[in-house]
């Protein structure tokens, strides 16, 4: 849905400062929105993803289906289960396949994860009140929206701690 509007009063450089500031500014707010309400728990909001992901599974979680719903790479992933391991929120266990491990919540991770979540309902409903349903909906909407416009914008995606993926472009030419 590009945009081609001859009557567009914003410079491609003011665009691009914009998009700076928003990564600079709103990506630090986000992450320190999202963490404050964990930091009693002593979880950062990515553990608490992590560990109500393997809550609410319906399957075993492996590490590898972990790491690819989290889009990170499998030693990071294996670096954030560890330290919920350590914090004993999670226990591993063995799958059918011996060599794959398993995770499950301690009851420790039990109780975290229900007062997290629980945390974030008043949060959100905070967000509903304040500024409506339909303006966030609106706003994931367009991060979707955004995000698959420019996903190749230059040619790649990369996936943090993931290795860089070429065009479609490119891998017809390999």
């Amino acid at each position: 849905m590009a945009n081609n509007d001859q009557n567009n009063i914003v410079s491609l450089d003011i665009m691009m400062m914009e998009f700076q500031r928003a990564y600079l500014f709103q990506r630090k707010f986000i992450r320190a929105y999202a963490n404050a309400p964990k930091a009693k728990y002593d979880i950062t909001f990515d553990e608490y993803l992590i560990m109500h992901d393997i809550a609410m599974a319906t399957t075993d979680m492996a590490s590898s289906d972990l790491a690819e719903r989290h889009q990170v790479s499998k030693p990071a992933m294996t670096r954030l289960l560890k330290g919920l391991v350590a914090k004993q929120l999670i226990i591993e266990t063995e799958g059918t396949d011996k060599r794959q491990k398993i995770w499950q919540l301690t009851p420790k991770g039990q109780e975290v994860d229900r007062a997290v979540t629980a945390d974030e309902r008043v949060n959100v409903k905070t967000w509903q009140d304040r500024v409506g349903t339909r303006r966030i909906q609106e706003f994931f909407s367009f991060l979707d929206e955004f995000q698959d416009a420019i996903s190749d914008t230059h040619g790649y995606f990369p996936v943090e701690g993931g290795s860089i993926t070429k065009s479609k472009e490119q891998h017809t030419d390999d």
